[in-house]
């Protein structure tokens, strides 16, 4: 679940998939689109959360977020199940890419 903070200063939370998460790495990435109200919320506040929930263990990543309009990284991480929000594929102009660059972290384990 990605958390962001709308223009009110209300929280949004709402479920994304992550793109792309490998050791070493220091974002997060995600696709959206361009025109989302997530996009908008970010540009005013990047302050961000993230949670994943299995079945015994949750973690919340704290970070910042900024869009990503690289071509070849969109290129680079294209899944087709993205078509059915982006129709025009891998170059579809409104998709982007999600950044987000944790600062700190919870982790539970039941």
């Amino acid at each position: 679940m990605l958390t962001t903070r709308s223009p009110e200063g209300g929280v949004h939370i709402r479920p994304m998939r992550v793109a792309r998460m490998e050791a070493g790495d220091q974002e997060l990435l995600f696709a959206t689109g361009l025109a989302m109200p997530k996009v908008e919320e970010i540009t005013k506040n990047n302050q961000v959360a993230i949670s994943f929930q299995g079945s015994s263990e949750a973690a919340v990543l704290y970070g910042t977020a900024h869009v990503l309009k690289d071509r070849v990284l969109i290129e680079e991480l294209w899944s087709e199940a993205w078509r059915v929000w982006f129709p025009g594929g891998k170059g579809d102009p409104n998709l982007c890419l999600l950044a987000v660059t944790p600062v700190s972290a919870e982790y539970w384990d039941s």
